[in-house]
């Protein structure tokens, strides 16, 4: 990438020599469907290094749109001129510990169903669910705040990293992240909490966090039950958003989510362990297994191939539909659990499936939007950065809304495509400014309004756009 530190106020021609990037648009666009500066704007109070926070978080969120993995490589390429911001205002801002960061995407959230209702038909009969699920985040520096190590279900080993525990929603149509927390977990080894010696631990960046600032909060959660957060987390959100289900896997299915559920005026539908939890069936106390042994008569669903029991229960005071479910003969025997009494197997299953919107969201943020990326000590920052993340997703979860692209990945490619083709033809045209401006000098001419004057010559506009036209199509046939 073109870098030159030569020449001072070259951003300030940025709004008339160089012709906006579509991607950079797309998203002002779409962050201008947000009102996004009366969004942020009561942050602007916590001015880092004289910019105001709506200015850097524009900057932050278009960050993957323009290809670019951090701050730093921005400030290192020819896109740098986007803003007259350092680094250092960035990280003040991410790092700052009076930034409600929870308030913030709470926000974004409202105002995205706002936009949808405003903009599309109405869903109201449509089902609208809460979803609940954790990934793992892995991170390679000992030395950040707050890491440990985790087990990993699925490579079952432990890891380097953090546990990000988030609530989603999706309303038919779109999934969107309404809140989250990050955990850390500190393993059966005294000797070794958070699987880290105690001089590892010392070495740890640590900060002291004012007791009424919103950092001290997160901080302290990142110690805290995952089930007790996820609780509070759906509490908050029932309260601005319309809910028809709970919705979670085995790992967060109990009796407490039940009665948060059923306290919101909401339904549970849940993965339930075929384990020693006890119903009342018949009067007779049962686990799942013993159920079965009862022989209770199977059904098969033609549409999913399935074979399936149905049977109403009482746990622990609540009256469930359990539905146990397999594949096949010899398949394994699942059980899905629900307080909608109401609900067939096949309504059951299909409102459970909504669920896998949630491992979409994971998969996408941190193939696109480098969710587990931040490489920051500083705990405030990794908070700052997976807020920012989301905000990106739900920007593309709109933008998908209008236009119906497949996933997101095919959007976010679409965009960087776009991107790719402006960022070579900036180069160039740095390159020209750059030629221009040491002929003008040569002449003693003020290279300012010399570059004014030609650019602004209908001609030259001409030449111009051809020579973009002809870049573009170069550019087509080589990939």
């Amino acid at each position: 990438m073109l870098q030159n530190k030569d020449i001072q106020n070259i951003d300030e021609l940025q709004a008339f020599l160089v012709k906006p990037q579509k991607s950079i648009d797309i998203i002002l666009d779409l962050l201008g469907y947000f009102h996004f500066n009366k969004l942020s704007k009561s942050f602007d109070v916590l001015k880092a290094k004289g910019f105001s926070v709506s200015e850097l978080l524009n900057v932050l969120i278009c960050l993957p749109f323009v290809n670019k993995a951090n701050i730093y490589s921005l400030l290192r390429s020819g896109m740098a001129d986007i803003s007259k911001a350092q680094k250092d205002a960035y990280y003040d801002l991410k790092n700052n510990v009076s930034v409600d960061w929870r308030l913030f995407l709470k926000k974004f959230t409202i105002k995205f169903n706002t936009i949808i209702k405003e903009k599309t038909s109405d869903n109201t009969e449509r089902v609208k669910c809460l979803i609940l699920d954790d990934s793992d985040i892995e991170k390679s520096g000992k030395k950040i705040e707050k890491v440990g190590r985790i087990w990993n279900h699925v490579r079952q080993m432990s890891i380097f990293g953090f546990k990000l525990l988030l609530l989603g929603y999706y309303d038919s149509k779109s999934f969107i992240p309404v809140d989250f927390s990050v955990h850390r977990e500190k393993g059966k080894n005294k000797k070794l909490p958070f699987g880290l010696k105690k001089t590892q631990l010392r070495k740890q960046f640590s900060k002291k966090r004012s007791v009424e600032s919103p950092a001290y909060y997160r901080e302290k959660e990142c110690d805290q039950s995952k089930l007790k957060i996820g609780i509070k987390m759906i509490r908050k959100a029932v309260k601005h958003l319309q809910v028809d289900y709970l919705l979670m896997d085995s790992w967060f299915t109990c009796h407490e989510m039940i009665k948060t559920a059923l306290s919101c005026k909401t339904h549970l539908v849940g993965m339930m362990k075929m384990g020693n939890a006890l119903y009342r069936v018949d009067q007779k106390e049962l686990n799942a297994k013993q159920i079965l042994a009862g022989k209770p008569k199977v059904r098969r669903c033609r549409k999913h191939k399935l074979h399936y029991i149905s049977q109403q229960v009482n746990y622990k005071g609540t009256d469930l539909q359990l539905f146990f479910c397999k594949q096949g003969k010899n398949g394994n025997w699942h059980l899905i659990i629900t307080t909608d009494q109401k609900l067939s197997f096949l309504k059951a299953l299909e409102v459970y499936q909504i669920r896998w919107t949630i491992e979409v969201f994971f998969k996408e943020c941190k193939q696109y939007l480098n969710l587990a990326g931040c490489q920051s000590n500083d705990f405030d920052g990794q908070i700052a950065h997976f807020t920012i993340c989301m905000v990106q997703y739900t920007l593309l979860a709109l933008k998908k809304r209008v236009e119906d692209y497949e996933t997101h990945g095919l959007l976010y490619d679409h965009l960087v495509e776009n991107i790719f083709e402006t960022t070579l033809w900036q180069r160039i045209w740095h390159l020209f400014l750059l030629a221009v401006i040491e002929i003008a000098q040569m002449f003693n001419i003020n290279p300012f309004a010399f570059v004014l004057e030609l650019i602004n010559h209908p001609k030259m506009q001409q030449l111009l756009n051809a020579y973009q036209h002809i870049l573009s199509n170069d550019e087509k046939i080589a990939t």
